[in-house]
């Protein structure tokens, strides 16, 4: 189960279902987002409980396609073994399973950056306080 800072955006953070949050206290990778899912099993609902007392039900578990911003260009990574709690404002990444998975996630003042083997997989941007995934945004 997770546990991790309370499940909603500070004031002027944009709501938004893409937006992914590496999270240091959280222990499983969570989206409310179900369309990007590339496999997906349905669970029985279970609780999964948060730094504040509050609970969520997920309903599901799978891995997930992220398109992310490299080196100024589209790189898609995988996520696995993500739940699925449709009642989330946003989605979660777990440092632990990051870290359990090989991976070296470094923080520094207003960039996270995430590596394997001293190689830099994907980095992140601190906004309002918390860390958000920097996604590849194609022009519109």
């Amino acid at each position: 189960m997770a546990r991790g800072e309370e499940c909603t955006s500070p004031p002027g953070l944009e709501k938004h279902k893409d937006a992914w949050h590496i999270d240091p206290a959280a222990t499983s990778h969570m989206t409310l987002n179900r369309s990007l899912f590339s496999s997906y099993q349905s669970v029985p609902p279970f609780p999964v409980h948060m730094g504040d007392s509050s609970t969520a039900l997920a309903v599901g578990r799978g891995d997930f396609q992220l398109n992310i911003l490299k080196d100024g260009k589209m790189a898609t990574c995988e996520l696995r073994r993500v739940l699925h709690v449709p009642s989330f404002v946003y989605s979660l990444i777990s440092v632990s399973t990051l870290a359990k998975s090989g991976l070296v996630v470094l923080f520094s003042d207003y960039k996270v950056t995430i590596l394997r083997k001293d190689v830099p997989l994907a980095t992140g941007t601190r906004i309002r306080g918390l860390y958000v995934l920097d996604l590849f945004n194609p022009p519109r």
